[in-house]
């Protein structure tokens, strides 16, 4: 049996509100399926835990080869700051994950290690999708600008959009950036075509609310 297609189940169940069914699709995938196929059902079983709980989930799951729990633990220590344990949680090898090689360089990034993430970042762009690519853009611009280069910062956030005219994060950056620059009247319009699109303000906002 494919543990992704209990993951997935149990995430539309989640997306509709029927939390407790959610839970439960797992917990039954948990009890047929072995190996990698486990490895996915613990990942989705860890999003209904916190602390420890979750962290000792993400573990056993990666034991089991889940290249996602790496991810997604690291994204656990990440929110607590924590990225010495992020970084240790993604690890070292040549990964041909985008979201691994992402993840580790946002770790660099908030370590101020600015020329380990640029190379992270780009790695990642070798390996990534079409749809990730954007995402690895956006961060790259992220970085110009926090060492001061913010025409850099603004290529690759056009970058990012000219990849794809719907990433939500590439418009809000290039938003920020122009009205961080005092060119009001363009941080406007960049504005404006997002709220068009589907206006993602809150989860953008989270991500770059410092600028």
């Amino acid at each position: 049996t494919d543990g992704r297609v209990y993951s997935r189940l149990s995430r539309l169940y989640k997306l509709t509100g029927k939390t407790s069914l959610s839970r439960s699709i797992l917990e039954t995938g948990l009890k047929k399926c072995q190996g990698l196929d486990r490895g996915y059902l613990l990942q989705s079983l860890s999003t209904f835990y916190s602390g420890t709980d979750k962290i000792n989930l993400l573990e056993e799951a990666i034991s089991l080869n889940c290249t996602n729990a790496r991810h997604a633990l690291a994204l656990t220590y990440m929110s607590q700051n924590d990225y010495t344990s992020a970084l240790n949680a993604l690890g070292e090898g040549e990964d041909d994950n985008h979201r691994i090689w992402h993840a580790r360089g946002e770790c660099y990034r908030s370590l101020r290690s600015y020329v380990d993430s640029e190379a992270a970042f780009k790695k990642g762009l070798k390996v990534s999708n079409n749809y990730g690519k954007s995402f690895l853009y956006t961060s790259l611009g992220v970085l110009r600008y926090e060492v001061g280069d913010g025409e850099g910062a603004e290529r690759y956030f056009m970058k990012a959009l000219e990849n794809n005219s719907k990433h939500a994060q590439g418009w809000l950056a290039l938003g920020y950036l122009k009205d961080e620059g005092g060119v009001y009247e363009r941080a406007i319009k960049t504005f404006e075509k997002e709220v068009r699109r589907d206006g993602k303000w809150v989860m953008v906002y989270a991500s770059y609310g410092r600028w």
